[in-house]
């Protein structure tokens, strides 16, 4: 009765054993046990067909259908599931390894991985290989819903730890890295070569390198950033980003999505953004700064300025007296005429401004000595000699000049600037008026130019 019982189970441990079975059948979607001494692989569940199980054939041929396609020609997976990659796992005395970390194919999320049996001898030179399903309405299905469907390009599950990544789905329509591969970082610089404009090829490639992935997200929890991709002969702007899905084990989602509407939308209304912060910081009557863009803009390179710069202080003679008599419409022409004079005797990186009445400015970014400054006074005092002659006036308008400095790699002040040009031009006034008043150092005063 003893060997009959041990013979066949009862039937409350049948139950539990079918039960097992049942839980194992609806996790598993294929199992099988290899032999890598003899190069053997017994199928004990493989879907969808039911006849191939308890099949047995060669391992070698076996792995070629198993594993056909990308997963395949992947050389990482390829040398895993070899004969040797399989003795070498069983040797390791690991007892797992995760050959496909979750993943989905053809809509269904599984993942592959190997296991050491307990030891026996039964098991001496024997690996399992299963196939888990892992479809469940979890964050991973609830992210490809979202995503990968409807915005992305692309959507990666990239290792970290092995520098490696699957693509879960790429869009047919724009250009796509290989859907498999063991060298992440290689990939990388790949795609940015033949597809990432020129000008942004660098910057893509160090963004994306594992190294600085993982240490961006390992400070910030996340890493994005956007670049321009060529599709078809056609510029797109794209907006890559990573997460982490698994911290600890490295395991991170990366996904593209085209911004290309969102990036040229925002181009415009940063150009009419533009347009209209210039129309406020233009005088409207001449054309030149008004007061607050030359000390918007004058301040903003004195920050960034690393040389010397100079600030040239313009003030009308005669110019109220010009109102008083011809009227403000001939004042008016006057004040214009003085301003194509100003801007007609500056570079392009100079800036030229009305501060208001018959004051102008002019800002110098970056100069190399004084003689460059006093040319363009040279300059503008015989011009602006001239504009009342062009009106057929017999009153003559000149300009009273002061220039103040900073000193080189110091920071000044535009206001300060300002405010010592002004004293500097009253000082040009006082003496005659049409003649220019240069800073100087504190031993050697103030040098003057007279015409």
């Amino acid at each position: 009765m003893t060997e009959v019982n041990a013979q066949f189970p009862s039937l409350e441990e049948q139950e539990n054993r079918d039960d097992l079975f049942y839980i194992i059948d609806r996790l598993c979607i294929a199992a099988v046990k290899i032999d890598f001494d003899a190069d053997k692989v017994i199928v004990h569940k493989h879907s969808p067909d039911a006849g191939d199980w308890g099949r047995s054939e060669r391992w070698s041929e076996f792995v070629k259908v198993c594993f056909g396609g990308e997963f395949y020609r992947n050389e990482s997976i390829r040398a895993r599931v070899s004969l040797e990659g399989l003795r070498s796992f069983y040797e390791s005395g690991a007892p797992f390894d995760t050959l496909i970390p979750t993943t989905l194919i053809r809509g269904r999320k599984i993942s592959v991985n190997l296991y050491r049996p307990k030891p026996g001898p039964e098991h001496e030179h024997s690996v399992f290989l299963v196939v888990k399903d892992e479809n469940d309405p979890g964050l991973m299905q609830r992210i490809v819903n979202l995503f990968v469907y409807t915005n992305c390009d692309y959507f990666i599950y990239l290792d970290g730890q092995r520098n490696s990544y699957i693509m879960f789905s790429g869009n047919p329509n724009t250009p796509l890295p290989p859907v498999i591969t063991a060298d992440y970082d290689t990939e990388v610089v790949k795609y940015a070569e033949a597809f990432v404009v020129p000008e942004e090829r660098d910057f893509v490639i160090e963004q994306m390198k594992l190294e600085n992935v993982l240490k961006i997200l390992d400070e910030r929890g996340v890493h994005s950033f956007t670049t321009g991709v060529t599709e078809h002969g056609r510029y797109t702007r794209k907006k890559v980003e990573y997460r982490y899905f698994n911290k600890a084990d490295k395991m991170i989602l990366l996904y593209r999505t085209d911004i290309t509407d969102i990036y040229f939308e925002n181009q415009r209304q940063t150009k009419e953004l533009e347009r209209a912060l210039e129309k406020a910081y233009t005088d409207a009557l001449t054309s030149v700064l008004n007061r607050q863009g030359i000390e918007y803009k004058a301040q903003k390179l004195l920050s960034q300025s690393r040389g010397r710069c100079a600030l040239m202080f313009i003030d009308l003679d005669n110019f109220k007296t010009i109102n008083d008599i011809y009227g403000h419409d001939m004042g008016d022409n006057v004040l214009r005429q003085a301003a194509f004079a100003l801007k007609g005797e500056v570079g392009p990186s100079d800036l030229v401004g009305r501060l208001g009445g018959d004051e102008f400015v002019i800002f110098f970014a970056d100069i190399k000595d004084n003689n460059a400054v006093l040319s363009v006074g040279r300059k503008i005092l015989e011009r602006v000699g001239l504009i009342t002659a062009g009106f057929n006036l017999p009153v003559q308008v000149t300009a009273s000049i002061g220039v103040s400095f900073t000193p080189g790699g110091l920071q000044r002040s535009f206001a300060d600037l300002v405010k010592t040009a002004d004293g500097l031009a009253y000082n040009s006034k006082n003496n005659g008026k049409n003649q220019l008043t240069l800073e100087g150092c504190a031993d050697e005063g103030d040098a003057q130019l007279q015409l």
